[in-house]
């Protein structure tokens, strides 16, 4: 019996759903077909299987050259958390993931029986935190590092998901890290508002107050975004770029402690060769990305990041974002710093200039400290001039 015949599976739009309203990528004769090879009437090719072991390989060699710790994540297709489920209707799913693929030592995919259904959420294709959890613990211990303990504050809310935006599925309510209980400062860029899609995705954190003092540097497809919050509050910084392979040249140039490789289980039916792919800035020609729109503090940031990790562009650049811990202060105190500090200063005119479209008060109550130090700046008494304006108008 077909996927299609099966009386207990509805199939909308391209999405497979139980009675529960739990959903599934489909992919019927498109994209990576996954439940093709998930049922076994398809079977991942040698040459594909070959490829990802030559990737990781190489991935593997690189690291050992430069000294960086490295490790490779397959994130398990959700059907295979659902599989008891499925078999309960008469369909028999297996992991895609196959002996050779884990065969390299530094490749990670949880035994069978320890996937279970709360490793995702119900309406979409990605990892609950439960599932993140479970699967960085992991990559921890293939690096030889112990995972830290996280002070984490779950909370409640309601997501679509991707797969329920796909269909018009209603809202459910997940669990989620609303949290940590250390309330780390993390500074967080990306270059999302420039794409029309997510080829070609940067983020990076940094944070100020981290568990470990280490950089880590991400390459993968969109689980790793969802680990994100969770890198951010244990790694110094974090760094994640949508790409299957190491970049060699900006790893180079980063010089991680760490790096860590991943892809869904899905995309292990069609696998490239990394000297067969076309460069990671074409994304951008491909994809017409509009730069114009990231703000300055976000290019600042992406140019300082990518600078060389010991250039005093990056070094100051990571002192001026240490600054913004400085902001909770009194006025009384942060003045008295900034008087003896010209680059907190500039920070804090910089930071005003940001804050004067979402929160005019607060842009008002630093650019008025930025004066008293400054009284004759051009750039403050301007801004100073307009805000005064525009609080004069709110309050008539």
């Amino acid at each position: 019996m077909s996927i299609e015949d099966n009386q207990s599976l509805k199939i909308t739009k391209g999405v497979l759903s139980f009675d529960d309203n739990t959903l599934f990528l489909r992919q019927k004769d498109q994209g990576q077909r996954q439940f093709d090879f998930l049922i076994g009437k398809s079977k991942v090719t040698a040459t594909n299987t070959n490829n990802f072991i030559k990737n990781i390989s190489k991935n593997h060699k690189f690291c050992e050259e430069n000294k960086i710790n490295y490790a490779h994540a397959i994130f398990p297709c959700k059907a295979v958390a659902y599989r008891k489920k499925f078999a309960e209707i008469g369909i028999e799913i297996n992991p895609i993931a196959s002996s050779k693929h884990l065969s390299h030592q530094r490749v990670f995919y949880p035994k069978i029986n320890n996937i279970k259904e709360d490793w995702y959420h119900k309406t979409d294709t990605h990892c609950s935190y439960i599932g993140y959890l479970n699967i960085l613990r992991n990559l921890f211990r293939i690096v030889d590092m112990e995972f830290p303990k996280l002070e984490i504050v779950i909370g409640k809310r309601l997501i679509t998901g991707d797969l329920g935006k796909m269909c018009n599925a209603k809202d459910v309510e997940v669990d989620y890290i609303k949290g940590f209980g250390n309330n780390a400062i993390v500074h967080k860029f990306s270059n999302i508002e420039a794409l029309p899609g997510t080829s070609g995705e940067i983020y990076f954190t940094v944070n100020d107050e981290p568990i470990i003092k280490k950089r880590l540097l991400l390459f993968g497809d969109s689980f790793f975004e969802g680990c994100l919050d969770i890198l951010s509050n244990i790694f110094e910084e974090v760094c994640y770029i949508r790409n299957p392979f190491i970049m060699q040249d900006v790893a180079l140039l980063l010089k991680p402690d760490i790096v860590f490789t991943g892809c869904a289980e899905r995309y292990l039916t069609k696998v490239e060769y990394y000297k067969n792919t076309s460069p990671f800035f074409i994304n951008y020609f491909k994809h017409n990305a509009s730069f114009e729109k990231l703000n300055n503090m976000t290019l600042e940031a992406f140019k300082c990041f990518f600078s060389s990790r010991d250039s005093h562009e990056y070094l100051l650049w990571r002192r001026k974002l240490g600054f913004k811990k400085l902001l909770k202060l009194t006025d009384k105190e942060l003045l008295a710093l900034a008087k003896c500090d010209s680059l907190l200063l500039e920070y804090i005119r910089d930071t005003a200039i940001s804050l004067e479209e979402h929160s005019l008060n607060e842009a008002y109550r630093l650019m008025s400290i930025a004066q008293v130090v400054r009284p004759l700046g051009p750039v403050i008494l301007k801004k100073l001039t307009y805000y005064k304006t525009l609080l004069n108008q709110t309050d008539i």
